[in-house]
């Protein structure tokens, strides 16, 4: 199993090239390229939707070369599409579809999109949105990683109304999608947002899942911090992930944890998330052992 973190709010604080470094010099086996600045922060600066960045991915290539690592998997832009905004969706489809390339091209096994905010009809909405993206995951060799989310009511609440909230609504959606370019990635923290156990989801996706984000949150919030530090109870979690036998990448998507903290502690954040990693894939090994 390899350990993996986020490129996002590093290269917010150092740049992208110093944060591939930070990440590959603290011991990680691998990087989750995040590509929320192509609809984001950066917009149309950001490097990747500029005429030279296919050099740009290759010199990030380069870097995390140096040290053994790859790009494991990478995390589109979202919302991926909203209900009625019509403008919004052209440009974003076009993101996705650069996104995944970038996936491609930085030889990324997958890219993770979360499903579009549809209010109605969210499952048949989502699947013909997602087969729109089929044929660029088959050009780009890469699959496509479902991630479970949710939406949220009239008065801003989090609610369980959007395809791949909830484990039944993700196995519906699955059933339209060609698995050879589609799995899951289940983001433990969204589970308790939406009323379900991390475990529970786990178990009923079973084999169908291709990644993980692992972080800690307080079924109230999207806190993504480090496991340990607030509420989630780990020891289910990880016997779940052993039970079905799971040995892709395990993506610490824990960045919160140094949110407040100074650059020059940044180094010493980001070893310690390492350790904590590393130390709860010993426990998911050492739980398939002891369950045979």
């Amino acid at each position: 199993m390899k350990l993996v973190t986020p490129t996002e709010n590093l290269h917010a604080r150092l740049g992208e090239f110093k944060a591939l470094r930070l990440i590959c010099e603290s011991g990680f086996d691998g990087v989750d390229y995040s590509l929320f600045h192509l609809n984001g922060r950066d917009g149309d600066d950001c490097a990747l939707n500029r005429p030279g960045y296919k050099e740009h991915i290759k010199r990030a290539l380069g870097i995390i070369g140096e040290y053994g690592v790859t790009f494991e998997q990478a995390h589109a832009p979202f919302p991926s599409q909203l209900e009625k905004n019509v403008a919004y969706n052209t440009k974003m489809l076009d993101i996705l579809k650069r996104s995944i390339e970038v996936a491609g091209l930085a030889d990324a096994k997958m890219i993770v999109i979360h499903p579009a905010f549809y209010k109605h009809r969210s499952v048949e909405k989502n699947t013909a949105f997602f087969n729109k993206l089929m044929p660029y995951a088959r050009d780009y060799g890469v699959k496509i990683a479902i991630e479970n989310v949710w939406g949220c009511d009239r008065r801003s609440r989090i609610v369980p109304n959007i395809a791949g909230s909830r484990s039944d609504t993700m196995l519906k959606l699955l059933e339209g999608l060609d698995p050879r370019y589609f799995t899951v990635c289940i983001d433990v923290g969204h589970c308790g947002l939406v009323g379900e156990k991390p475990e529970d989801m786990i178990r009923a996706l079973g084999g169908k899942t291709g990644c993980f984000h692992i972080h800690d949150n307080d079924n109230k919030q999207d806190l993504h911090n480090l496991p340990y530090t607030i509420k989630m109870d780990w020891d289910p979690i990880l016997e779940a992930i052993a039970d079905t036998g799971y040995s892709g990448c395990f993506t610490l998507e824990a960045d919160r944890f140094f949110y407040n903290m100074p650059d020059e502690l940044l180094p010493d954040a980001v070893r310690f998330m390492n350790t904590v990693g590393r130390n709860m894939i010993k426990r998911i090994g050492e739980m398939k052992e002891r369950n045979g």
